[in-house]
């Protein structure tokens, strides 16, 4: 349970103007983009300047996740806006490596969608090159499929 005391006003005066003087000086939007900008990979990386927030924010998105991993490196806590920059971008790599590596899968495929009033068919060719095919315009599912499978290539020789 935290310790709560009574303290004067002039207490609270000197230690408010003496956290104000140690603070880390701000930099300037400009020299915050700058910062950002000579990153190599900037995937992932966000800044946050709202109120009394001034954070870095990296954020990480697993394969199968709806959401992503994210976590803020405030300016106060890790000495500046460039320590909390870097402790973000060295968080963010360290937690990619510990990541399984995933490949997409390439060539012709189709896969079936039903997510609200998206419902229907994409298709990818031998090009990976994609295309929807929606079974609201095309009336019905079979020819929703039939149709994602010529466009992909699929449909020689295919029988039901």
């Amino acid at each position: 349970m935290p310790l709560i005391r009574k303290v004067s006003h002039a207490e609270v005066e000197t230690r408010w103007e003496q956290e104000i003087e140690s603070a880390p000086q701000s930099l300037s939007v400009q020299e915050k983009e700058r910062l950002l900008t000579a990153l190599p990979d900037r995937r992932g990386i966000s800044r946050i300047d709202h109120k009394a927030t001034h954070s870095w924010f990296a954020r990480i998105y697993p394969a199968g996740m709806k959401q992503g991993i994210g976590k803020s490196f405030s300016d106060g806590v890790y000495g500046g806006v460039e320590a909390a920059l870097e402790a973000a971008v060295r968080w963010r790599d360290e937690q990619q490596a510990r990541l399984p590596r995933t490949t997409r899968k390439k060539g012709p495929r189709i896969h079936r969608v039903e997510r609200g009033r998206q419902v229907g068919y994409l298709a990818w060719n031998s090009q990976d090159q994609r295309r929807y095919f929606a079974v609201g315009q095309l009336r019905n599912w079979d020819v929703a499929r039939e149709t994602a499978l010529r466009y992909a290539g699929l449909y020689e020789g295919l029988t039901n």
